[in-house]
């Protein structure tokens, strides 16, 4: 499973566009039926569909917080999964369209079934695996196979290919692309004031869904052919793409080691740490092309070794590479286990030991400090982004804080005018401070994450003590009113019980007046 994020319209067109299939792509390896969820009536339409529903949640965000969206904010959150092959467009809008929709609020954008991409795998040893786009390419006009040169931005074909020496692994997966702004225009990514019950898709839930995506697949289409992971975990097809590399790895670094035993020893304490399953990581298609001109033989630039050396850890490569070097140190006699060639293939024993650290360098020419800064800057690189749409997201929640705030001190401020309280009046107090404090972060001019956390907690608190103390006043207020509502609804039942005993009174004497005007006594006899 792959996450990207596309940080305006022209990256969502062009993931759309590749993803339709709207242009030809050197993924291809085979002529077969993709599957598409049909958004609109064609690929026009599509892309305007997308762009309204972005156009119109970064308007509602405006409009909400009197600022345009944060220049750093993705405008959509591309998702890559793997499928079986009775998986369709509907399946996926099914169960992960509906399951985003409903869970964090964003609009699918598009849905894409591949399953024209894959690799091919030498049928003669060592097997070696060339990937679709970035190692061989199909000429979907003359159906012919060619080498390919490519470094992610530029791509060069080479001479055309036998493919008959060659057997197809398909590589099946959905894209799915989704909305990062929901309709108020809050992201994804965090919390929404208007949607409360909305989840935020943070890292927590990257771990989780890394762990889960597969269960709810399965939850809600029961009726379909379960994902297994064993495309992640089991022997086919990752590991058999990725074994016989590692395996002429391990032989070319043999070859330029001279303390075998020693290096054995520190691979099992590596392995005892890192247990990680060979899988699928991000930018695995580079990377298996990287590996592919590593055991080869062939050099990296800087950038590229950088990401191997992570790659290879990242991916369980390091691990693997690792124990089959262990496996054949074990089988080697006393002459082998001494045999060493530093001066040839030793630049591949430097390449472990920067991604396992712990055995002395027997290559003088080979410095694993150079290969461990290079590969520490381009994680740094990595972490800077990260760091950075952080910061955007933390900015927002701010803002977001500091419109709420003046529209709580405002309420507070009429309360404490008509019957104020110490706690109401000390927190009026205490915000200016708050409020000036906040504003003067959010106008660093680079502030760090540590300082936008910290004011995002004084105005979140903040805002919750005056929204609790309001809370507390109104209860009270309305407790008054319907203490003297009642005291008024006794008093008038008093004044009718009162008024009550008055009329019967007066109607006993009038019946008494009656009977004595018909009483013998008082009339005048008859003469």
């Amino acid at each position: 499973m792959d996450i990207f994020k596309h940080n305006n319209l022209g990256e969502v067109a062009a993931a759309l566009a590749h993803n339709y299939r709207a242009e030809l792509t050197t993924n291809t390896i085979n002529e077969v039926d993709n599957d598409y969820y049909a958004f609109a009536d064609d690929f026009k339409g599509l892309t305007n569909r997308a762009f309204s529903i972005i156009e119109e949640r970064e308007e509602a965000f405006k409009e909400r917080m009197g600022r345009s969206l944060n220049k750093n904010t993705a405008k959509a959150v591309e998702i890559v999964l793997e499928i079986n092959e009775d998986t369709t467009a509907q399946d996926i809008m099914d169960s992960y369209g509906e399951y985003f929709k409903s869970e964090f609020g964003a609009e699918i954008l598009g849905i894409a079934v591949h399953k024209d991409e894959g690799y091919i795998v030498s049928k003669e040893p060592p097997h070696r695996p060339l990937t679709s786009g970035v190692e061989f390419e199909l000429d979907q006009e003359s159906g012919k196979y060619y080498h390919l040169k490519s470094n992610g931005a530029t791509y060069e074909r080479g001479a055309e290919l036998d493919i008959s020496k060659y057997s197809f692994i398909d590589n099946l997966h959905a894209q799915l692309i989704i909305s990062n702004l929901r309709e108020d225009g809050s992201s994804i990514t965090g919390t929404s004031k208007l949607y409360p019950h909305f989840k935020k898709m943070d890292k927590e839930w990257m771990k989780y869904f890394a762990n889960e995506w597969r269960e709810i697949y399965n939850e809600r289409l029961p009726h379909k052919q379960p994902l297994t992971g064993k495309d992640k975990n089991s022997d086919e097809p990752i590991n058999s793409v990725f074994e016989p590399m590692l395996q002429l790895m391990a032989e070319k670094i043999l070859q330029g080691t001279r303390n075998k035993e020693k290096m054995s020893e520190t691979l099992k304490k590596y392995i005892e740490d890192n247990q990680n399953p060979i899988q699928r990581i991000k930018g695995y298609k580079h990377f298996l092309g990287r590996l592919n001109k590593v055991a080869d033989g062939e050099s990296l630039n800087k950038r590229d070794y950088g990401a191997f050396l992570s790659q290879m850890k990242a991916s369980g490569c390091a691990g693997r590479l690792s124990q089959i070097i262990i496996d054949k140190i074990s089988q080697m006699s006393d002459q082998e286990l001494k045999e060493c060639d530093t001066s040839t293939l030793g630049r591949f024993r430097g390449m472990i030991l920067n991604m396992i650290k712990g055995v002395e360098v027997e290559n003088p020419n080979f410095d694993p400090k150079d290969a461990e800064i290079k590969a520490l800057k381009t994680e740094n690189t990595e972490l800077k982004a990260e760091q950075e749409e952080t910061k955007a997201e933390l900015k927002e929640q701010i803002e977001q804080e500091i419109k709420d705030n003046k529209q709580n001190a405002k309420e507070a401020e009429q309360e404490n005018q008509k019957s104020p309280t110490p706690k109401l009046l000390e927190l009026l107090m205490e915000n200016d401070k708050i409020v000036s404090d906040t504003n003067a972060v959010l106008k660093k001019r680079n502030p760090s994450a540590k300082e936008l956390l910290n004011a995002l907690k004084a105005i979140k608190q903040q805002n919750e003590a005056l929204e609790r103390e309001l809370r507390v006043i109104k209860e009270r207020e309305l407790k008054a009113i319907n203490d003297k509502n009642t005291q008024y609804a006794v008093k008038r039942t008093e004044t009718a019980l009162k008024s009550s005993k008055g009329s019967e009174a007066t109607q006993t004497i009038t019946q008494t007046e009656k009977r004595a005007e018909n009483s013998s006594i008082l009339k005048p006899r008859k003469r």
